[in-house]
């Protein structure tokens, strides 16, 4: 007999708290990057659909990053990069809402339409 394990809370599961709150720096935007992009990927999954459209929306975010490399040299913490990701969300997104999938229980998936605001929320406080 296998226990009931209650599915653990979207901003544990995604550390996006963490990372919003995280000041400390790294020595560099790359190891900045490493550090935030598991968790900035399954989010990008989570609101795109499925993790391979997600894996495209992370390349056009570190790509649109790239092409302002001079100015992000100052993107060497956690919170500096992860709202950075937010604000690419917003100008990619908009006001339009999205439809994000959730799992309700086992088996058991709803969709919800959220704005990105409302959806980076969730993920921040659960």
């Amino acid at each position: 007999m296998t226990a009931h394990r209650a599915p653990l809370p979207l901003a544990r599961n995604f550390r996006w708290h963490e990372l919003r709150n995280d000041g400390r720096r790294f020595g560099s935007f790359a190891d900045c990057a490493q550090h935030c992009l598991p968790s900035l990927r399954a989010c990008a999954g989570l609101l795109v659909g499925n993790r391979a459209a997600g894996d495209i929306l992370m390349e056009e975010f570190l790509a649109h990053l790239v092409a302002e490399m001079p100015s992000n040299d100052a993107l060497s913490s956690p919170a500096e990069f992860t709202a950075a990701f937010e604000q690419f969300l917003r100008r990619t997104y908009g006001e339009q809402p999205q439809r994000i999938a959730l799992s309700s229980g086992p088996g058991q998936i709803m969709g919800v339409w959220m704005s990105i605001d409302e959806f980076l929320d969730t993920i921040a406080n659960g």
